[in-house]
């Protein structure tokens, strides 16, 4: 009887979700974030910041392609079981994000300013709550 207990007992744990294994600490989480946020503030600092409305479009595609980059990374960490909820609410508000910024660029291209103004003011609140969500788990942004 107790080799059959045993043998559960090991079944039952090699049936066990592997994310549960695999999230990390509070301190470890905010590592590696906080080094893939690093990376990401990196590159958008080597990006020339434009100097016209023409370079405004590459500019915006580069940093879409950074961002981009960034949220793929931050979603394959497992962050600790209490920050779950707020870290996938930050990488929503994240790809949100990065859906807006193709229609500024076109916006941009259209010479359309209510709707750059409209795009931008927008954008400009999802970042702040980005940002907040970032923040309530250990994230510095």
């Amino acid at each position: 009887m107790r080799g059959l207990v045993a043998l559960l007992l090991v079944a039952a744990t090699a049936a066990a979700p592997a994310s549960a294994a695999t999230r990390l600490n509070k301190r470890e989480f905010a590592r590696r974030g906080n080094a893939i946020c690093a990376s990401y503030y990196r590159g958008l600092s080597a990006t020339p910041e434009p100097k016209t409305r023409a370079e405004l479009g590459s500019y915006l595609r580069k940093q879409l392609r950074l961002a981009d980059t960034q949220t793929l990374k931050l979603s394959k960490l497992q962050p600790p079981a209490p920050y779950a909820r707020a870290f996938a609410k930050m990488l929503a508000v994240a790809r949100l994000e990065s859906r807006q910024v193709p229609k500024l660029i076109r916006a941009i291209e259209a010479n359309d300013p209510q709707q750059i103004q409209a795009l931008a003011a927008y954008l400009f609140v999802l970042d702040k709550k980005d940002n907040a969500y970032a923040n309530s788990i250990g994230l510095t942004v």
